[in-house]
């Protein structure tokens, strides 16, 4: 075909475009003008895709302009060509239309960086993904939020992972451990949760020598896993990490032991072991290698002291003249310090020189390190203290525990947190289900490990088994994994079962430390603990954290001032002056204090406290006065901020974004309608509860939603709330549904339609008759719920509310799929789809291509339920819900069958019963047929051996791992 020429008769000009990160437009070299509209640069970059292919127009519109008519999008379609070709100037003729139907734009000479990308990507040699991986500036088209972009999006970003890890094993082969250490990061920035990655670079770290990165990327990425996720490392990471481990130990002893020299120390030693500090001594030796005042700062029975004497001992060696400890727990005067200091490390004062002036000329040119337990109770005269001794003393460096920082100028602080608890695994209401906890599972946690260890000095006979796995679990959350609360609880395997040891830490710190001499009196209990941080605090800070124990799961700083301020106290019943202070200054210095807990998350930093202390805070809330009002204005606040979740009965995308901050808000939304519950306030609870209801659903939470609703319901005074009833009565009816309640499903919707009805609410008479044919379909009551179905589309289409069509559509194409209605269940799916168009609602569409995918591998056509799954599927990327995956996942085991891989069949039948275990998702009555075959069969397929641990394997996928296991196998080729 003859080259396009310029009126001039030379060549096109020069075209460049950069794709990848901020995408930019180059013509001979000079920035091309801006395009009007977005449209005309989503425009160039799907004709650059297709290379010089001939692109039909109709499929240009359809993608760009999925929601306009015909007519308007060529006219769309149309004024993007004539825009780019202005924009293109000299390159203009490299976009022509062979024929009336097509676009072709001519990139045989460009350069563009997402072709030289795929073309390097497909090369493979290790030269071509280097230049891959140099190419890629960032995500493909970024900023344009387009479905078909973000398909292109994340292959190409996938590809580029892929290149990272191929380059860093390549150069690990080859001996260059830093190029693969510097690839695989880049990959793990990109995508945190890949664990080949993850695992390859802590592999290449320990390889490196560097083995505390290594064990520190390892449990940075457990903890990413576990909280967003909930789930583990699997098993191969899990053996890295504990080589690298493993590694780093034998190197300290080995150390040790080589050290011949002896130093004067003079460190506490304690007689049980330090359990799960490993990562933390590291951290705070490094601290003190770059800075000569470290501060550990924590809540009380934190383990601050404990973990100081451990860096200690790490650290004796790099001391000359060793270290020093002083406990300044009983230290009541500060301007004493001085001298405590001095007759604690045994040095006599000197006549007529005061007690300072004898400690740095003893400390002026020696190498020492000086270790301050307990300032918080002095920490003014321990920062002048600090001061005064580092600038008199260039050898001596001081650690200090504290309940906050000192302030002094050059001061490190580390943050004590916790030990790592297990997650919570309840099979109760709402909570998404997860297996048992076996004892192997519980003691990856260095909190059960420390309460084994503890617990067997008490019971020699004691050990974590498979049996006490959960309840051990469960105490060690009771007590926020604080080490002092764990050795509380583990004192008591003596003489008390664990259930029992578990009902008294859970009924507000039962347990104590009476008998065991040698311990300070504010370690006698937890409630001890926090009682000596509470009575160090001024008022404005007591009056703020009690205030602050309504939050549940945490909260905002907006979210503090709301709640907390201008508030009268109890002190000021008679309403003269108003209990007057700045939230964010107290706050902060309740952070300071350690008895806040905050966690920078960028735009969405949080604050949270820890259980025990929110317990005791609320009990001085109650003491206070002022709790009912503090719980009803933190109940309001909520319930006005759920209130963008219900805009209409199926919302769709236009919500998502509040799904995504109501998850975070969960469990002050769960405090806010317990209050209203127990207030007896009906309108309250059941507005509340219905604006709850469609998170509830799709966010699995369907067991809960069930209950909460039934106990609004049954408030008095509900009833007389007519809509409002109506609404929770529905709202209900459709959890009980999905799962698997059809009768008492059928009854909830019943008694909704006659109110809606009487009240003359045609939206809310639609919306039950489409739920009521969902409960007569469930039932068996097909003639029922067909003509339930078609009344609910009729009623629905009659006011214009779409998305009912949609699901009752879908609801009938159910039924007729069901009965063999085959031609007439495809005509209903294709119907429900364009309806869920029409209703921007992009989740409930995909389910009609999922089903539309169901039906065509009924009818034996494979190819088109591959390409309509993975349409499907590709939602769920975009952050759809995982109900929907839950649902794709047994055609997709299916299709796996039929092309003779049972394993992988094996390996999503667990996957999809682990997902609708945790989103409580029924199997759909026209599935359970398919579903049962396709069991049945996978396991004649494969032994029973091969079968179980496959399945195995699938539950303990995450969505994503899941998402990428289906993508890797049917639907490869899509």
């Amino acid at each position: 075909m003859q080259a396009h020429t310029t009126p001039n008769g030379t060549g096109p000009g020069r075209l460049a475009l950069r794709l990848f990160g901020s995408p930019t437009v180059e013509v001979d070299g000079q920035a091309a003008p801006q395009l009007r509209s977005r449209k005309g640069l989503w425009l160039l970059a799907l004709l650059a895709l297709r290379g010089r292919r001939e692109v039909m127009r109709e499929w240009l519109m359809g993608t760009l302009w999925p929601d306009s008519p015909p007519q308007n999008a060529s006219a769309s379609l149309r004024q993007s060509l004539a825009d780019l070709r202005r924009a293109l100037g000299a390159a203009a003729p490299r976009l022509g239309c062979p024929t009336p139907r097509t676009v072709r734009l001519d990139v045989a000479d460009a350069d563009a960086d997402v072709l030289a990308f795929d073309a390097a990507i497909l090369d493979g040699s290790p030269g071509a993904l280097a230049q891959a991986v140099s190419l890629y500036r960032g995500p493909f088209l970024e900023g344009c939020t387009e479905d078909w972009a973000e398909q292109e999006r994340r292959a190409r970003e996938q590809a580029y992972l892929c290149a990272l890890e191929t380059l860093a094993a390549y150069e690990k082969a080859r001996g260059d451990l830093t190029g693969a250490i510097e690839h695989l990061r880049a990959a793990a920035a990109v995508d945190p949760y890949r664990e080949s990655a993850q695992r390859a670079l802590i592999e290449s770290l320990a390889a490196a020598g560097d083995l505390a990165s290594a064990i520190l990327a390892y449990r940075d990425l457990r903890l990413l896993l576990r909280r967003e996720l909930g789930v583990d490392p699997d098993p191969e990471t899990v053996a890295v990490y504990e080589r690298a481990r493993a590694e780093a130990r034998a190197r300290r002893v080995g150390e040790r032991r080589s050290e011949s020299a002896q130093v004067d120390s003079r460190i506490p030693r304690p007689f049980t072991t330090l359990v799960g500090r490993d990562r933390h001594i590291e951290h705070v030796c490094a601290l003190l290698s770059s800075s000569r005042l470290v501060t550990l700062a924590g809540p009380g029975g934190v383990g601050k002291t404990r973990l100081a004497i451990g860096v200690s001992e790490c650290v004796s060696d790099r001391f000359a003249d060793g270290v020093r400890f002083v406990d300044l727990s009983p230290l009541a005067e500060p301007h004493m310090l001085a001298g405590w200091v001095m007759g604690a490390i045994g040095l006599p004062d000197a006549p007529g020189r005061p007690s300072f002036g004898s400690l740095t000329d003893r400390f002026r040119d020696r190498s020492v390190l000086l270790v301050l337990d307990n300032c918080e109770h002095v920490v003014e005269a321990c920062a002048s203290f600090c001061a005064a001794v580092l600038a008199e003393c260039a050898h001596c460096r001081i650690l200090a525990t504290s309940r906050q920082a000192m302030g002094v100028m050059g001061e490190a602080l580390y943050r004590v947190p916790p030990l790592e608890v297990p997650p919570r695994r309840a099979m109760g209401a709402g909570s998404p289900c997860h297996p048992a906890m076996s004892a192997g599972e519980a003691l990856a946690f260095d909190s059960v490990r420390l309460f084994a260890d503890r617990a067997r000095l008490a019971s020699s006979g004691f050990a974590v088994s498979d049996a006490n796995a959960a309840t051990v679990a469960d105490i060690c959350r009771s007590v926020d994994g604080l080490p002092l609360g764990i050795e509380l609880a583990a004192s008591r395997v003596r003489s008390m079962p664990l259930p029992e040891i578990a009902s008294r830490l859970n009924a507000q710190f039962g347990l104590t430390m009476n008998g065991v001499r040698g311990v300070p009196e504010r370690h006698h209990s937890i409630r001890a603990a926090i009682q000596w941080s509470y009575d160090l605090l001024s008022e404005a800070e007591r009056i703020l954290l009690r205030r602050l124990s309504v939050f549940a799961g945490g909260w905002s700083l907006s979210d503090a001032e709301a709640v907390c301020s201008g508030l009268h106290t109890a002190e000021d019943a008679g309403g003269a002056t108003a209990c007057d202070f700045d939230v964010v200054t107290v706050l902060t210095e309740l952070v300071d204090q350690s008895l806040v807990v905050y966690e920078p998350l960028g735009e969405h930093d949080r604050y949270s406290l820890l259980e025990t202390v929110r317990v005791y805070a609320r009990e001085r809330l109650v003491e206070s006065g002022e709790a009912d009002a503090i719980r009803r204005r933190h109940a309001d606040y909520f319930a006005e901020s759920a209130a963008p979740l219900r805009t209409d009965m199926y919302p769709g995308p236009t919500v998502m974004e509040w799904h995504r901050r109501m998850a975070a808000q969960h469990d002050n939304l769960r405090a806010a309608l317990d209050y209203y519950c127990e207030a007896g306030a009906a309108r309250e609870a059941l507005t509340l509860a219905g604006r709850l209801a469609p998170f509830w659903t799709s966010q699995g939470y369907r067991e809960e939603g069930c209950s909460r609703l039934r106990a609004a319901l049954s408030l008095p005074g509900a009833p007389d709330e007519e809509r409002l009833y109506a609404e929770a009565l529905l709202a209900l009816g459709s959890m009980e549904w999905t799962q698997g309640d059809a009768e008492r499903a059928w009854d909830s919707c019943a008694e909704a339609h006659a109110v809606y009805q009487r009240l003359g609410d045609g939206r809310g008479v639609a919306a039950s008759l489409l739920d009521l044919g969902s409960s007569a379909l469930a039932l068996g009551r097909l003639d029922d719920a067909r003509s339930l179905f078609e009344d609910a589309i009729a009623a629905a289409r009659l006011i214009g509310r779409p998305g009912i069509v949609a699901h009752a559509q879908l609801g009938l194409g159910e039924l007729q799929r069901l009965v063999g209605e085959y031609d007439a269940a495809e005509e209903s799916y294709r119907k429900a789809r364009d309806a869920a168009a029409q209703a921007n609602d992009p989740v409930i569409e995909a389910l009609c291509t999922a089903d539309l995918g169901t039906l065509a591998f009924q009818r034996g056509d494979a190819g088109a339920a591959k390409r309509l799954l993975g349409e499907a599927l590709h939602v769920k990327l975009l952050g759809a819900t995982d109900w929907l995956v839950a649902l794709l996942l047994p055609t997709l085991a299916a299709i796996e069958l039929s092309e003779g891989k049972p394993e992988r069949s094996a390996v999503l039948l667990g996957a999809a019963e682990a997902a609708r275990e945790r989103t409580n998702t029924a199997v759909q009555r026209a599935d359970q047929e398919v579903l049962n075959r396709c069991i049945d069969l996978t396991r004649e397929q494969c032994s029973e051996r091969i079968f179980e641990r496959s399945w195995q394997q699938g539950r303990a996928l995450s969505i994503t791992d899941t998402m990428v296991f289906a993508r890797e196998g049917a639907l490869a080729d899509q």
